[in-house]
């Protein structure tokens, strides 16, 4: 396994805890797999490798779910919180490039 193709399942793994914690829709609440985020999940992760500040990951939150969900259903703030932990986490694990 390539060292880029390692950081990137980190990534994804990270961006899955995020999911898992902020749950979306509560989707996970109400009995969904932690899977059912795996596109919005891939997506995200491949966005937020290069980002540098927690506005870059909040971005891509809202871009993707927007995408995903509708423009209506999500607003950048309903997403702040979520790119905000998921750039910390990031942060944390070194994994920003």
């Amino acid at each position: 396994m390539t060292s880029q193709k390692k950081t990137q399942e980190q990534v994804e793994t990270i961006v899955k805890q995020v999911f898992a914690q902020s749950d979306p829709y509560c989707l996970i609440e109400s009995g969904a797999p932690v899977d059912e985020w795996v596109d919005e999940i891939h997506r995200i992760a491949l966005m937020v490798a290069h980002a540098q500040t927690p506005a870059e990951c909040t971005k891509a939150v809202y871009e993707v779910l927007s995408d995903s969900l509708g423009k209506d259903n999500f607003t950048m703030a309903e997403c702040q919180e979520m790119g905000e932990d998921l750039f910390k986490k990031l942060l944390s694990a070194d994994l920003l490039l």
